[in-house]
């Protein structure tokens, strides 16, 4: 055998003869890559025949500058099969060194020819394809190592099953397991692109079209369709060709619309490769504006857009309308005038404004893409203080303190307030006994002097409470209640008082003694002390001619209007007075002297008649209202009135009916 030489890059230790009837070589695995520490395993074969025949065994011989004893330790030679037809031979060497790579391995044997391997010894990868790497602390066979991606994606295999463990292991093939067929998938960036997109809105004027494109860019793995999604409803379009929504309505308005991109990793993860969400914004003119008024007190609507409102009150107007973009607003407000007012809320059609009268009220609703005007609205302002009418149901809606009738009469009170129909106003009629009536009018029937007296109506509604008061002044005809007949003594002063009760006050006409006129020497007038009237009679000095039958004429307001009252006069001289006589005519004297006294200062100081006033408290003011001097209650026989003083004023008390000396019923004169 041939000593040879080195040469470059490779030493060839021994040269075989030129093979003859060499059959295969077989490196297991097929790729003659080997991981560093790994084992180079190789299968060759023979044609059996010719072995036999020349008696040779196959070797090999590992090519290097150095000495094939090296690899002793670490090379075995094993026959695997042997027939007549094929010799096969496995050759192991373990435990490959990296500073190994290159080395020739020849495989032959005696009179049957060789084959070169060289061997090629490497680390497994740290990166592999698909942007899929290898996080390992070594990479030589054995070593362990985790898949990861570089790109930040998923773990799959082309075939879409996702990867369940990143772990591997550094095969002896320089390969990781499991790294065949192994990708990072990636969601796409979805771009979605609008000519109407406005922030986060689509905005398209009503009847037009929307038009969007949905494109995304490359990825592993690729994709060519795009999908949109308005609402629940989907729509596939060509990666990065337009998709169109025409004739768009405002119903459409608030429509959700997006995109995604369509490709095997968003079909994994459906929520992925996804564009942000757009709402569809259709634009259109004003429409269904109705103008609306309110206020947060005392207000009512009384009818199909009529309404009240207190004067105190302020209004809230209200534009509502539907329009995109929101309208501006402006109202019209005709009182005695027309004014136009724009809304103070750029935003809202609505504002507050008071009312200085009656007014209709309007609206205009205005945008970009047209107007519309509402329906017109009447409100009516209601005074803060309202005056209520009460008094003689024939006399509304005069407004008097005093209502007067006469006994007999049926006297009818109204009571009236404005606006009472609108506001369901309620009423109640207090009369001078307390009792309360719950109706706006009262009736009473055969008026007698106990039903005169203070009467007040109270109102009272969503709007307030208010009151008015009356005094029903019942009139009488005037009766005598003194003694028909006076005393006189012939050449003494003679006083003859009478006394009467009237309403009204009776006047002095005339005084008769036996049907001719009679002269008075004091003031023929009648005066008032407290509830009584009074005509003094009076001669200076009494003669024989003064005795008789007199008629006291007074004139009156009711009829008949003249009214007689009779009396007596009698005379008599000294030589008739017996002693009680004498006394009883000086006591009565004195009271002459004293009457006299009291009416010439009634006479001297006596100014205009008036009667005298009353106060009446009303819910919000005091009123105050003239009321005669008494007030007249009958018994029930209606018959006769007795009096008595009360706190220096007079009021009248029930008595029952009894017969007193020297009261007489009134005559009527002519």
């Amino acid at each position: 055998m041939d000593k040879a030489y080195p040469h470059s890059p490779h030493h060839t230790l021994y040269r075989q003869p030129t093979p003859h009837n060499f059959i295969t070589a077989t490196v297991s695995p097929l790729s003659s890559v080997i991981s560093s520490g790994g084992n180079f395993i190789v299968d060759w074969g023979f044609d059996g025949t010719r072995v036999a025949q020349a008696g040779y065994v196959a070797y090999p011989v590992v090519v290097s500058a150095v000495e094939s004893s090296i690899y002793s330790s670490r090379m075995n030679i094993s026959a695997i099969a042997m027939s007549a037809s094929n010799f096969t031979t496995q050759l192991t060497i373990a435990q490959l060194k990296a500073d190994e790579d290159g080395y020739l391995v020849e495989l032959g044997g005696p009179g049957v020819g060789s084959q070169s391997i060289a061997l090629n010894i490497r680390d497994c990868n740290s990166s592999l394809p698909y942007d899929v790497v290898v996080d390992a602390t070594s990479r030589i066979f054995n070593s362990p190592g985790t898949f990861a991606c570089s790109n930040g994606g998923d773990l799959f295999y082309s075939n879409g099953t996702m990867l369940t463990s990143s772990d591997t292991t550094c095969l002896s093939s320089a390969e990781w397991s499991g790294q065949n067929n192994l990708q990072c998938w990636t969601a796409p960036i979805v771009s979605f692109t609008s000519s109407s997109v406005v922030g986060n809105k689509l905005s398209v004027p009503e009847g037009g079209a929307l038009s969007m494109a949905c494109d995304y860019n490359d990825v592993i793995p690729s994709g060519d369709t795009s999908r949109f999604y308005v609402d629940e409803n989907q729509f596939v379009t060509t990666k990065g060709e337009p998709f169109i929504l025409s004739s768009l309505q405002r119903s459409d308005s608030n429509k959700v619309i997006s995109c995604q991109a369509v490709t095997p990793y968003t079909d994994v993860h459906p929520t992925s490769g996804k564009s942000m969400e757009y709402i569809v914004d259709v634009l259109y003119r004003p429409s269904f504006a109705k103008s609306q008024v309110s206020a947060s007190n005392f207000f009512l609507e009384v009818g199909n857009d009529e309404y009240l409102i207190r004067s105190d009150q302020n209004l809230t107007l209200v534009c509502s309308n539907d329009a995109n973009p929101a309208a501006s607003c402006i109202w019209t407000v005709c009182g005695k005038s027309c004014v136009n007012i724009s809304s103070t809320h750029t935003t809202d059609c609505y504002m507050n404004y008071h009312l200085s009268a009656n007014s209709s009220i309007s609206c205009t609703a205005t945008n970009d893409y047209g107007f519309a005007s509402s329906n017109m609205q009447k409100v009516t302002i209601v005074p803060l203080t309202r005056s209520v009418s009460f008094g003689k149901a024939d006399d509304m809606p005069k407004r008097d303190s005093i209502v007067t009738s006469q006994t007999g009469n049926n006297m009818t009170l109204s009571c009236h307030i404005s606006y009472e129909n609108e506001l369901a106003t309620e009423f109640e009629i207090i009369l001078p006994n307390g009792t309360i009536v719950k109706q706006p009018m009262l009736e009473v029937v055969s008026l007698t002097t106990a039903d005169a007296g203070n009467y007040t109506c109270v109102t009272n509604d969503l709007f307030g409470s208010f009151d008015a008061s009356v005094y029903l002044d019942v009139q009488y005809a005037p009766y005598q209640v003194t003694t028909t007949s006076c005393t006189w003594v012939i050449e003494e002063t003679g006083v003859c008082d009478v006394i009467i009760f009237s309403n009204p006050e009776v006047e002095f006409a005339s005084l008769d003694i036996n049907k001719i006129s009679v002269g008075n020497d004091g003031p023929n007038v009648v005066f008032s002390i407290g509830q009584e009237q009074h005509y003094l009679y009076k001669k200076t000095k009494v003669t024989s001619n003064d005795e008789g039958a007199y008629a006291l004429v007074l004139s009156h307001p009711l009829p008949p209007y003249n009214y007689s009252i009779a009396f007596n006069i009698a005379v008599i001289n000294n030589q008739q007075l017996d002693v009680p006589t004498i006394v009883g005519g000086s006591v009565a004297a004195v009271i002459v002297v004293c009457i006299t006294i009291v009416v010439s200062v009634y006479i001297v100081k006596k100014k205009p008649k008036q009667n005298p006033k009353r106060s009446f408290n009303s819910i919000e003011k005091q009123t105050n209202i003239v009321a005669p001097e008494c007030i007249e209650i009958k018994d029930q026989n209606r018959e006769n009135l007795q009096f008595q003083e009360t706190n220096g004023a007079y009021e009248s008390i029930d008595r029952p009916l009894e017969e007193r000396d020297g009261y007489l019923a009134v005559n009527v004169g002519q």
